[in-house]
């Protein structure tokens, strides 16, 4: 590793501390008192068009002034990307700059701080809007709600009965409410993991967003099913602490009706996602704690959001943004 860092980069006097990953490997690099972050991954031909994405988008978002988002680096020979041989195995390595600031996961996250996000990942949307790529357009995982029901296939893999129903019985409200009307939904390149430990904050408001790895060509309200779900991961006032997040995204980028009126099911279906996943993970890789990390608020959380009528969500999202309240009798009472 080190010696790909000299030969590539020309570093000489360098830290080298390995972080948490996921999928990758991840490393916190330190030299001249600068910090970067160095990402392998194991070689794969339609992965290393996936990280060529990734690097394109964080390119087209360095537009945007105050570093907000992280810096692809360039290798000695100008690429992004490379496939590197290390210890004989074929290994795609990025260097990226490093970004300053607290973790939303270490703050008190108030009113502010959830109004500064709204904010900063609704101007983060409208950047995206026309970064085009092809490989992003065709990219199909189980982390992209608009295929939530490939997730079906690991429900096996959760161990408890009653939290079976309850990944079921969202699957089934899915199904009915959501799968129908995709097709009609705008679409556009979203971050798609807005979690408290990629979104980084000064002062306790969003001062930048890191880990583009699940980019993806969705439905943009996806991008705040999948906010929000973590958003209400740690909160008491799941609807209020949404709100928030809402009236501040909604004043940069507006919304449109159809697409508030699927949040309720969006949040629960990147909740599902996240204690499905974890289970699939426990079994497939026991050793790797990072992977199941947020399981138990997951489960916590989605048991919290079977006890809230999907109507009083819709209204409370629909307040937030100055929509007029639907009255229950007008519409399906959720059981």
């Amino acid at each position: 590793m080190e010696e790909v860092l000299k030969k590539h980069f020309g570093f000489t006097d360098f830290t080298l501390k390995k972080l948490n990953g996921y999928e990758n490997r991840n490393y916190l690099l330190a030299s001249a008192g600068v910090k970067y972050i160095f990402k392998t991954y194991h070689y794969d031909e339609e992965l290393y068009d996936i990280v060529q994405a990734q690097n394109k988008a964080l390119l087209h978002l360095q537009k945007t002034p105050n570093n907000q988002f992280p810096k692809p680096i360039q290798f000695d020979n100008g690429q992004y990307l490379q496939t590197i041989d290390i210890d004989g195995q074929a290994t795609l390595c990025r260097l990226l700059s490093f970004l300053e600031g607290d973790f939303a996961a270490e703050i008190n996250r108030d009113s502010n701080y959830l109004a500064s996000f709204g904010t900063f990942l609704a101007n983060t949307n409208l950047k995206l809007q026309f970064f085009k790529d092809y490989a992003i357009r065709s990219r199909t995982f189980e982390w992209d709600l608009q295929h939530f029901l490939l997730n079906k296939a690991f429900v096996q893999d959760i161990a408890d009965p009653s939290q079976c129903k309850i990944v079921e019985y969202f699957f089934d409200q899915f199904e009915e409410k959501v799968l129908p009307v995709i097709p009609s939904l705008r679409k556009q390149v979203i971050h798609n993991d807005a979690n408290e430990w990629n979104v980084l904050t000064k002062d306790g408001e969003v001062s930048g967003m890191i880990d583009f790895g699940d980019l993806v060509y969705a439905p943009l309200i996806n991008e705040l099913g999948v906010a929000l779900a973590y958003v209400c991961y740690d909160t008491e006032n799941l609807l209020e602490d949404a709100a928030h997040v809402l009236t501040a995204y909604h004043k940069a980028l507006p919304l449109e009706e159809q697409e508030v009126e699927l949040l309720y099911y969006l949040i629960a279906a990147r909740l599902c996602t996240s204690a499905i996943q974890a289970a699939h993970s426990r079994v497939r890789d026991p050793g790797n704690q990072y992977a199941t990390s947020s399981e138990s608020k997951a489960w916590t959380c989605l048991q919290k959001w079977m006890t809230i009528n999907p109507v009083d969500a819709n209204n409370r999202f629909r307040y937030a943004i100055d929509l007029g309240v639907l009255e229950k009798t007008n519409m399906q009472k959720e059981e």
